[in-house]
């Protein structure tokens, strides 16, 4: 007798003895994957996501366009992390320790593929596009991170756009996701960082913590003020797990599966310091650090850091900032801390608070020592945490018109906010960096860069070097007028593997000129000063001088005539 399908089975199945009858062969299973991993990374990401970040990258690339090539806003700190990656690929001795060892090294690391089409495109270069590019991206980026935020709690889509462009139109944000520096970069991080946080806490699950971890750890090689945060996240997740009733072994293991990743980003840091520089803490009181140029700033009775000297003036200083840059970071933070107190979750809410003025923990500590420039953008850090904050009392709260009310009040707060920023920008005494781009762009007039005319002096020692000899110049101030030449393996610079030994000894190393510059502030930190002091004026005694370059460093190009003294 013959069995027959039944029926609507496949044929191909018919006849077949059915999987678990006994003797019957079993079939390799097929392991099915996720359904959300199977979906083109279109749809996984959101179309919403990826058209924000499409506009908003297209947006700041704009702006940083028309920052750089019509009105020549051009900064250091932004140039020199382009000049980092530069010395990676095309110094004379190019090596990847040459991306320097003071500053956080992610910025640059992202910078270099950029730079090495510089043959292609020179502006990515010489005038540090590079750096506008990655700025750009990551400013889009925090935006696409504020959508999924808000939509993770329920906000809806009118709402939550407007938000979005509340962000993406606030003056500090557009202004430092177009000009190349770090500061927008350290912003994302915090905001996803945020985001990982509030899912989490929503829904603890572990492949979050080390999604975390990651991404605190990543923070910390862009700016130091993400090591006081990432102790303050460790404090919210022992709290949380604390509040929840979680066994201690439970509690240890989230903990390690956060604090690993950010232990090891630290200490791969300072192991790097230990093995390229000898000294495991070169990054904090090496001779570029940020400690020893402040040091000499202060020497010189500069205003800015010596009148904070106190507690109270410190204290009173930053919540001045804090204000006057973003007044809607209170009212967030306030809302937030109601809505956790209403909803009974009062230590995470207090916890999660705290964090949020982690980064200005730092600062305030600088500050109070007076080893910190009162720079508005140190505090930038209110602007994202102030949607952070937003997200979070909004996610406390069940659907309908309370949700509804507060979501309007807040956005209306973050867009408004805008206006203050506008204004603390604009302050000469508020905007110590800022205010003078902005009446630039105000009133549609390029700025006098002394940057631009320094990289020209690269091309100026070339012709006066006739015999085309190696020139020794400190890069930590002079990285313009290399990354200006035509040449560039015409320098011996810093991050080269014989600096120390040609300053010894330049004849030895075929050393034809050495190029200083005027000691005057940070400029005193010279490594030509620091070894012969009073070179720039008399050459040592062993030395001729050739020409006086005339831009703000007051270079002067030394001819080597004779043996330096030991």
């Amino acid at each position: 007798m013959t069995l027959s399908a039944p029926a609507g089975a496949d044929a191909r199945t018919a006849g077949k003895v059915p999987a678990g009858t006994p003797g019957a062969a079993e079939e390799p299973r097929r392991v099915s994957q996720p359904k959300a991993l199977t979906r083109p990374l279109w749809s996984r990401l959101g179309r919403e996501s990826v058209l924000i970040f499409v506009l908003v990258l297209g947006l700041n690339l704009g702006v940083a366009h028309d920052l750089v090539f019509h009105l020549d806003y051009i900064t250091v700190d932004a140039l020199s992390r382009v000049a980092n990656a530069f010395f990676v690929l095309f110094s004379r001795d190019p090596h990847l320790a040459a991306i320097g060892l003071v500053w956080n090294p992610l910025p640059s690391f992202l910078e270099l593929p950029l730079v090495a089409l510089k043959g292609w495109f020179p502006w990515l270069v010489n005038r540090g596009f590079a750096g506008n590019i990655e700025t750009a991206g990551f400013g889009a980026g925090g935006a696409v991170v504020i959508g999924m935020l808000l939509r993770d709690v329920g906000v809806g889509r009118p709402l939550r756009l407007a938000m979005v462009v509340a962000w993406v139109t606030n003056p500090m944000v557009l202004l430092y996701s177009a000009n190349g520096m770090s500061d927008i970069t350290l912003m994302f991080f915090l905001l996803l960082t945020g985001l990982l946080l509030l899912r989490w806490l929503r829904q603890p699950r572990d492949v979050l913590l080390v999604g975390l971890g990651s991404t605190v750890a990543l923070a910390t090689f862009v700016r130091y003020e993400a090591i006081p945060f990432a102790i303050l996240v460790f404090g919210v997740i022992a709290v949380s797990q604390w509040r929840s009733g979680a066994p201690r072994r439970e509690l240890e293991a989230r903990l390690l599966l956060y604090g690993l990743p950010v232990a090891f980003a630290v200490l791969f840091w300072i192991g790097a310091n230990a093995v390229l520089m000898h000294n495991p803490l070169y990054f904090l009181n090496g001779l570029y650090s940020n400690l020893s140029q402040q040091g000499v700033v202060n020497n010189a009775g500069t205003e800015a850091a010596a009148r904070l000297e106190s507690w109270p003036a410190a204290t009173g200083f930053v919540a001045s900032e804090v204000v006057h840059l973003y007044p809607a970071y209170p009212l967030c933070a306030g809302v937030a801390l109601a809505v956790a107190l209403w909803r009974r979750r009062a230590l995470v809410g207090v916890a999660t608070l705290l964090m949020t003025t982690a980064p200005l923990l730092l600062v305030f500590y600088l500050i109070e020592r007076g080893s910190l420039n009162l720079n508005l953008r140190y505090f930038m850090s209110v602007i994202p945490f102030s949607f952070v904050l937003a997200a979070y009392g909004l996610g406390l709260l069940p659907k309908g018109w309370v949700k509804v009310g507060l979501g309007l009040t807040l956005a209306a707060a973050l867009a408004l906010g805008s206006v203050s920023t506008l204004a603390a920008m604009s302050s000469s005494r508020v905007g110590l960096q800022e205010h003078q781009v902005v009446a630039a762009a105000r009133w549609n007039r390029p700025l006098a860069n002394g940057l631009l005319s320094e990289m020209s002096l690269g091309r100026t020692v070339q012709r006066l070097d006739r015999g085309h000899q190696l020139v020794l110049i400190d890069s930590f101030t002079g990285f313009p007028i290399v990354m200006g030449s035509r040449d560039p393996r015409l320098f011996v610079i810093t991050s080269d593997l014989n600096f120390q030994a040609a300053l010894s000894d330049p004849q030895a190393y075929h050393i034809g000129y050495f190029l200083v510059p005027e000691p005057v502030g940070i400029t005193r930190l010279d490594a030509i000063d620091q070894r012969y002091p009073g070179f720039w004026s008399n050459g040592g005694g062993f030395a001729t001088k050739v020409a006086s370059l005339g831009t703000a460093e007051h270079w002067r190009l030394y001819r080597i005539t004779g043996p330096a003294p030991q």
